[in-house]
């Protein structure tokens, strides 16, 4: 292809015409990458200048003027696209065009259809003997699948209205056809798939997936998918995923420890579980409200994840209900003051229960208010009754049995204020609070 350029002009003398403008010649052509310049501090780039990063220095397979007798090109080339750039290693396979006198690159070339191998395998045309130079450090051996797009009849065809037809390799049931996605995947088991199912887009962004493994996997080290329609055991299908090569569907976290007691899915069941009086009704079929969901969703999965709001706030909110689990514990920490603020009621479900501390010797026992008024009240009445008896007492005499004690009289408003505290001890009791 020819390009004009209107600031060059052929230096020929013209006697009835202008200056003609000059015609270059532009062409990609392939050329085998020998150095990167991954930063300033590079070998390929003695200035130490960091705007050179992501130029490489090539070996050229076909022969040009500038080509020295070793086979290098020794101008350096950036990549020809601004804002994208691909992951580039020594031996790679690229074209190399000029610009002006600027040189650019497109590439890695696709010659091997993986992701992980992408070394020329077109001769070299300085016929020096070497074997060629490869990466020191690139990992040669790890070699990847190209990610592909699995069928998955019921989210492709969510109205049944193609013809299913059996898989030859696995039987199943797939489609005749389906569209591809859009994909940038990377060299080693990551990549991002803005694509759909149907008409239903998605987006996954996949870190980590195993070396023989073409799709992503709810199981690989980490990853965020948003999906628009269709549940996540459909997304990631029981039959497709495995854990330590058992068939695996997915869970909460805190349903995968040994034995769990007290989980996400067994307090969403239960009425108070799901914002309903205490004797309302328990969810008997919790594991479709929670993995059969079709709705629009997104799930992030990972060996650990961090959320930190670094300067200003963080903020957790649902319209509906907020669930937080664990395997082992849970735990809220701050500096300042904590604040739970309801307008229902405020269950704590525990065998123990410590405020203030967790040393027993600076705590002491919480006392059980219905107990307490039953204690009392049988004190109230055995003093009482013990008023009673004194005021009661005859002592025998000569003349007979004496009369009761002269100061009887006193005891009366002590034995009122007695009776008094026992009828009015159950005010004392909260009317919102409970503990066991």
């Amino acid at each position: 292809m020819f390009v004009k350029n209107s600031n060059q002009v052929s230096g020929k003398e013209y006697i009835l015409d202008t200056p003609a403008v000059q015609d270059n010649f532009l062409q990609f052509i392939p050329a085998t990458v020998k150095y990167v310049i991954n930063s300033g501090e590079a070998v390929a780039s003695p200035t130490n200048n960091d705007n050179e990063s992501n130029c490489i220095i090539v070996e050229k397979n076909i022969l040009t003027d500038d080509v020295t007798l070793d086979g290098m090109d020794t101008r350096k080339y950036r990549p020809l696209m601004r804002g994208v750039i691909d992951s580039v290693n020594i031996q790679d396979l690229v074209l190399i065009t000029m610009v002006g006198d600027v040189g650019y690159y497109l590439g890695p070339l696709n010659v091997s259809n993986t992701p992980s191998k992408t070394e020329s395998e077109i001769a070299s045309i300085s016929k020096t003997g070497r074997a060629p130079k490869k990466s020191k450090t690139y990992p040669y051996t790890a070699k990847f699948n190209r990610l592909i797009k699995q069928f998955k009849p019921d989210l492709d065809d969510p109205t049944n209205t193609a013809t299913r037809i059996p898989s030859p390799s696995t039987g199943e049931d797939i489609l005749s056809d389906i569209h591809t996605d859009m994909i940038l995947e990377g060299r080693h088991g990551n990549s991002i798939r803005i694509g759909s199912r149907n008409k239903f887009p998605n987006i996954v962004i996949d870190n980590g997936r195993n070396t023989n493994q073409s799709f992503e996997s709810i199981n690989d080290s980490s990853i965020f998918a948003m999906f628009s329609q269709g549940s996540i055991l459909e997304h990631f299908r029981p039959e497709d995923e495995n854990l330590l090569e058992v068939p695996y569907s997915f869970q909460l976290g805190d349903e995968t420890t040994e034995d769990p007691i007290k989980t996400i899915k067994t307090t969403f069941a239960t009425p108070l579980g799901r914002g309903q009086a205490r004797e309302g009704e328990s969810d008997t079929d919790i594991e479709t409200t929670i993995y059969g969901y079709r709705g629009a969703f997104s799930v992030l999965n990972s060996d650990r994840i961090i959320l930190n709001a670094r300067k200003e706030n963080l903020f957790l909110s649902a319209k509906n209900h907020t669930h937080i689990g664990s395997g082992n514990s849970l735990t809220f920490s701050t500096s300042k003051n904590t604040l739970f603020n309801s307008n229902g009621r405020f269950d704590i479900n525990a065998p123990e229960i410590r405020l203030g501390s967790d040393l027993d010797e600076e705590t002491e026992p919480l006392v059980l208010g219905d107990t307490m008024v039953e204690k009392i009240v049988d004190l109230c009445d055995q003093l009482d009754q013990l008023i009673s008896n004194i005021t009661a007492i005859t002592v025998p005499t000569t003349q007979g049995p004496s009369g009761t004690p002269i100061n009887t009289p006193a005891f009366n408003p002590i034995q009122k204020g007695i009776r008094d505290v026992a009828e009015s001890i159950t005010d004392a009791l909260s009317i919102s609070n409970r503990t066991t």
